[in-house]
C-alpha cells in the first residue's frame, strides 16, 4: 500500500511551537508522522498519510506550500561513530 509525504520538514521554530505541538496538529487533521534527521543532524518531523487528499487539506487550511511525493517505503541511514 502506498503512503504520501509531505516533503516540507516541520521543524517547531518555524511555527512558533514545539515538535510535540506540530504531532498534535498534524493527528488532528488525520495525518501521521515520520521523525528525520536532517543534514544537520537536527530531527525533523514530516508529515505522512495514506491520503493525498487528507496533506493537500492541511497543506490549504495552514497555507503551507510543498511537494507531496508517493511512496511505499522509507529507509533511514545513520552514520554511527
Amino acid at each position: 500500500m502506498s503512503k504520501f509525504l509531505l516533503l516540507n520538514p516541520l521543524y517547531g521554530d518555524n511555527f512558533g511551537c514545539t515538535a510535540q505541538e506540530i504531532i498534535e496538529s498534524l493527528e488532528e487533521f488525520g495525518l501521521t508522522y515520520i521523525f528525520s534527521n536532517d543534514t544537520k543532524g537536527i530531527p525533523a518531523v514530516y508529515a505522512t498519510s495514506t491520503s493525498k487528499k487528507l496533506i493537500e487539506r492541511m497543506c490549504t487550511e495552514v497555507e503551507l506550500d510543498g511537494s507531496i511525493v508517493e511512496f511505499t517505503s522509507i529507509y533511514d541511514q545513520l552514520i554511527e561513530n
